[in-house]
């Protein structure tokens, strides 16, 4: 993972939103049949409001598998309190938006190398510890003759087992496919505001969160 990377006639604009534009390469392959992987996390709530940091992914290069559990219960408590879970299939040059309350990890599922750029608040840690103590997400996806989801032993009994869909854009809210992901400091700026003020983006989370449940 590559952290803060930007040009540098663009530092002044990304330190002024208060944004983090990063690049992750993820190897093809699997370990004990599961594709490789992210460790995966949460992201903290906003200081004085009730949620938490949202991000967005572009895929660069190769396909990848995005997983969101959602839950707005704080620290490890967020295992038990898991109420939905989402996969999402994004190609070369789509976009991915986390919304708020949600944690997520990304699989690349092809037979290449996986490149991800994301923009994100700079001003957080991760959150990694309820993942981890869970042995990893609610649901793993291995490699067989066909895709196979299977559900995480530690995951609520009452946890529905999730479809895969397809990634879809949103461009009445700059979620849009097959454009430059980094220029979205120039093309997009209110849309990176934000990630670090959610708050004022309700109905854009709304309208994330109504998009995937219609496709699951």
């Amino acid at each position: 993972m590559y952290r803060d990377v930007f040009r540098p006639e663009d530092e002044a604009a990304i330190r002024n939103l208060g944004v983090r534009f990063d690049l992750t390469v993820l190897r093809p392959g699997t370990v004990d049949g599961e594709w490789i992987k992210t460790a995966g996390h949460y992201h903290p709530l906003v200081p004085g409001h009730e949620l938490t940091y949202p991000e967005l992914y572009g895929v660069l290069h190769g396909e990848a598998i995005f997983l969101l559990q959602h839950s707005t219960l704080p620290g490890d408590h967020r295992r038990a309190a898991l109420d939905e879970v989402f996969l999402i299939e994004a190609h070369q040059g789509e976009m991915v938006c986390i919304p708020p309350d949600y944690g997520h990890i990304t699989i690349n599922y092809g037979e290449c190398p996986l490149v991800l750029a994301n923009w994100v608040a700079d001003h957080f840690s991760s959150i990694y510890e309820p993942i981890r103590n869970a042995s990893g997400g609610a649901f793993f996806v291995l490699k067989g003759q066909r895709m196979e989801i299977t559900k995480n032993a530690s995951a609520p009994e009452t946890l529905a087992h999730p479809h895969l869909q397809r990634a879809v854009p949103l461009p009445d809210w700059g979620i849009e496919f097959h454009q430059p992901f980094y220029d979205l400091l120039s093309r997009k700026p209110d849309l990176l505001r934000l990630l670090i003020h959610p708050q004022e983006g309700r109905d854009l989370w709304r309208a994330v969160r109504s998009q995937m449940q219609q496709s699951g």
